[in-house]
C-alpha cells in the first residue's frame, strides 16, 4: 500500500514545466460557446475555468496533447 502512495504522488506531482520550450509544444483552441448561461471549460490534467457563456468565441493555448471540454457548469453562478 505504501508503494501505491508513493507512486500516485510521484505522478500527481508532475508539472508541465519544462516541457515547453517553444511555441511548437502548446496547441492552440478556437472554441465557439453557442449557448448563454454558467459554462466550465475543462483542461485535463491542469483545471477548469468557469465563466458566464453568451453566445461568444473564446481562443485557449495549452500544452500540446491536452484534452480541453466544454460542459454546463456543475455549480451555478450566483449574482449578489
Amino acid at each position: 500500500m505504501a508503494e501505491r502512495k508513493k507512486y500516485l504522488f510521484k505522478k500527481a506531482g508532475k508539472t508541465t514545466k519544462g516541457t515547453i520550450k517553444s511555441e511548437l509544444d502548446l496547441d492552440m483552441f478556437d472554441i465557439t460557446i453557442d449557448e448563454t448561461g454558467s459554462r466550465d471549460l475543462g483542461i485535463l490534467g491542469l483545471g477548469w475555468v468557469s465563466f458566464i457563456g453568451n453566445n461568444q468565441k473564446l481562443r485557449i493555448i495549452v500544452p500540446k496533447g491536452t484534452f480541453i471540454f466544454n460542459i454546463r457548469s456543475k455549480i451555478d453562478h450566483v449574482n449578489k
